[in-house]
């Protein structure tokens, strides 16, 4: 029997997370400090990626993304980075590049601890550097900047949901939109982002956001579906099928890759195990009435 050709993954898992490594050598070649190392595997989730990224929507199947996820999130490359101390271009690549694999894979867990190392870390960080260079106090940040620091506002507005809250975490998308500096406030990504804010805050308003709706780019659509379908799940006991997946904007069938993406946005409000049993005749149960 012709034996097993390791694979870069194969390698990957072999090394240990920074913090639990006790035998490999600082910077060693068999270490995640190791640049080289850094690059290898960004290079190989990256390929995957991309590669991935390539097959048409209606091709994907449950779990397109899930094998580059699976390497994302053990956090191995973006422990090994920040470990080796050096916030650089380098590093916010390596962070971006999980944000856009956790929203293509709507790992929402995964997405905000990329984000938050992104926003509060490595953000700030290569501003500062860039700002006191000693050739140009004019800043020099990544350009995809104030499309990550949007996501981390859109999270907090649509998915984060704090006891009490009716539409997200209004003070905390404050507290995070004053930390920015005044060139990401004047985004066209952040200013989208407040304006789900505020259609979404006191009585909604469905115009305004169906408008925001027409203008998302694929990334963004991913919160919003998440919050559309918190708001009917609370204004509907029950809705038609058809009718529901006309407002989360799909046309996807179950077994399709819209169905595959819909069955996901419902199990995380009704029970994992009872969705088939919600659904009856077209009509899905969102939630039962309670029984005084």
């Amino acid at each position: 029997m012709r034996p097993r050709v390791e694979t870069v993954e194969d390698e990957f898992d072999r090394l240990s997370l920074v913090s639990r490594d006790t035998t490999s050598k600082a910077g060693g070649a068999a270490s995640l400090k190791n640049r080289d190392v850094q690059s290898r595997f960004y290079a190989f989730i990256l390929e995957q990626y991309d590669r991935l990224r390539e097959i048409p929507v209606a091709q994907r199947k449950t779990g397109h993304f899930d094998s580059v996820l699976n390497v994302v999130s053990k956090g191995k490359l973006r422990e090994g980075v920040i470990s080796s101390g050096s916030y650089e271009s380098f590093a916010a690549a390596i962070y971006e590049q999980s944000v856009d694999v956790s929203l293509a894979s709507r790992n929402f867990a995964e997405l905000l601890k990329a984000l938050v190392g992104l926003t509060n870390t490595i953000y700030p960080a290569l501003e500062s550097l860039s700002s006191t260079d000693g050739v140009s106090s004019s800043p020099a940040p990544p350009m995809r900047r104030p499309e990550f620091s949007a996501y981390k506002l859109l999270y907090l507005i649509c998915y984060a949901r704090p006891p009490g809250a009716r539409h997200g975490n209004a003070r905390e998308v404050i507290r995070t939109y004053a930390a920015f500096p005044a060139w990401v406030q004047d985004s066209r990504h952040v200013r989208y982002a407040m304006q789900v804010l505020k259609a979404l805050r006191a009585d909604l308003d469905f115009v305004a956001l169906n408008v925001l709706w027409d203008q998302s780019s694929t990334s963004q659509r991913a919160f919003l579906e998440e919050r559309t379908l918190q708001i009917l799940a609370k204004a509907y006991f029950t809705i038609p099928m058809d009718q529901l997946l006309l407002w989360l904007r799909s046309d996807g069938e179950t077994g399709s890759s819209e169905g595959t993406k819909v069955d996901k946005l419902l199990r995380a409000q009704v029970l994992p195990d009872s969705l088939e049993d919600r659904i009856v005749d077209g009509t899905i149960t969102l939630r039962k009435a309670k029984i005084r």
